[in-house]
């Protein structure tokens, strides 16, 4: 989801390691925070740290890594988010001495991360590769935030900012805090106006140094399901010989983890009408099979849920614990008849929606 690139996006919906709880149309939703990592480059303003929530996906305990210049160095206490565990960084490249910030400074938290970045200069020699390892879970869902003086590309002659993830190289023009770039081939401009809010960079397929449309503009790169190749992930910033700059203000890995279950709407097979899209009528005596279905991590498992024609909350049928309920309407008084399941695995639970009957 995109919108005005001056504008704030709100909301992300994911599918990291959560606990879900949800029962008859109300939902809890608990982020679990093991093997998230945030890291921040201080750049040019090496006491604004990140010290409270930050991201796109919210987390704390931010590692602030002070590399005004030449950033080249090892930092082997990279904590993630909830301090369970610990990962590694290396920081690798040519990238120019760091006197640049995009000026966005002040509390500790998003406006904190936007400040000082790496400065990866321009021209060849100009890069930095950050090396991320002993990262345990199977795939992380990757943040790259940038944040720049002036937009990047700012003119016609500035090739686009690029940013490399396990080898696979991504342009995407970027946010700057002030200035104006020249962005399309009739050299209308687009004014920097530092952070206000977070906004999804959309990669431009090829480099190019004339064009590009303004509704690829932002200041973050969202790369999903990123697998770590003998436990590191890599990132590098600028590794063509065109860009003038690819600021790295910062990066977050997200740990893409189990699910909690999701239930699917009932489905009963009775000449093959689905439940749960309104209410269906039986002949009488009918034996009618329902079947219970959910996604998430397993093992998943079930129980089964009545009105008994009562117009009240599903309440649970005692021992109706498989995935198929056989029900039998021979006998029921005229009414309307719910069935639902509540469906559950180790991180949570999910009710689905109710399938009807008519006598």
């Amino acid at each position: 989801m995109k919108t005005n690139p001056q504008t704030t996006i709100v909301n992300t919906i994911r599918k990291y390691t959560v606990a879900s709880a949800v029962l008859l149309g109300f939902a809890a939703t608990t982020q679990l925070q093991a093997e998230d990592f945030g890291i921040k480059f201080l750049g040019a303003q090496p006491t604004d740290l990140v010290t409270g929530t930050a991201g796109v996906v919210p987390i704390a305990n931010w590692n602030n890594i002070d590399n005004g210049g030449f950033p080249v160095g090892t930092w082997t206490n990279i904590t993630s988010s909830d301090g369970s565990t610990t990962a590694a960084l290396s920081l690798t490249g040519g990238a120019a001495n760091n006197t640049w910030q995009s000026g966005t400074a002040g509390d500790g938290a998003n406006l904190s991360l936007y400040d000082g970045y790496v400065d990866t200069g321009y021209n060849g020699n100009h890069y930095v590769v950050a090396s991320i390892s002993n990262l345990t879970s199977a795939t992380y869902d990757v943040y790259v935030y940038f944040m720049a003086d002036n937009p990047r590309p700012e003119n016609n002659g500035d090739w686009m900012p690029n940013y490399t993830i396990n080898g696979t190289t991504y342009y995407v023009p970027v946010f700057g805090d002030g200035g104006t770039t020249t962005y399309d081939t009739s050299f209308a401009t687009f004014t920097g106006a530092g952070f206000n809010g977070f906004v999804e960079a959309t990669p431009i397929l090829t480099n190019n140094n004339t064009w590009f449309p303004f509704t690829n503009i932002g200041n973050y790169l969202r790369i999903e399901d990123v697998a770590p190749v003998g436990s590191v992930i890599t990132i590098g910033a600028e590794e063509d010989v065109q860009t003038y700059r690819s600021p790295f203000n910062g990066v977050e890995l997200v740990a893409v983890g189990p699910e909690a279950p999701l239930a699917n709407a009932p489905t009963e097979f009775y000449d093959s009408i689905p439940g749960g899209s309104g209410q269906f009528i039986p002949p009488p005596g009918t034996d009618l099979t329902i079947t219970a279905s959910a996604s998430g991590a397993g093992p998943i498992t079930y129980q089964w849920q009545t009105d008994g024609g009562s117009g009240n909350a599903p309440t649970n049928i005692p021992g109706a614990t498989s995935s198929n309920l056989v029900i039998n309407t021979a006998g029921w008084a005229p009414g309307s008849y719910a069935y639902a399941f509540v469906a559950s695995n180790s991180l949570g639970t999910s009710a689905s929606t109710a399938a009807s009957f008519l006598v």
